[in-house]
């Protein structure tokens, strides 16, 4: 992104009231842990690195969306993993 990066876009859609409770998947060309940190720090929800498999995105999203009105953190962490787990399986 030329003006910004995503991780400061991240840090300001987590900044702002209004946008505070999007779900923000992060893609990125870089599979480093350094980013991936980063990216969690930034309040990000999850990350995939590129290139992407279609069927890994799909999961994502759709575990996401499952539990994005769940408030508290901890719980939307713990439901979105047992998800995970549950669509890998199959």
């Amino acid at each position: 992104m030329p003006e910004m990066s995503g991780i400061e876009v991240c840090r300001q859609l987590r900044a702002d009231p209004q946008t505070r409770r999007v779900r923000i998947l992060v893609v990125s060309g870089v599979d480093v842990r350094e980013v991936l940190e980063e990216s969690m720090a930034a309040g990000a929800d999850d990350f995939i690195a590129k290139p992407i498999d279609k069927l890994e995105l799909m999961v994502r999203v759709r575990s996401l969306l499952r539990v994005r009105d769940i408030p508290d953190n901890d719980q939307r962490l713990e439901a979105y993993a047992g998800h995970v787990q549950r669509l890998r399986r199959r």
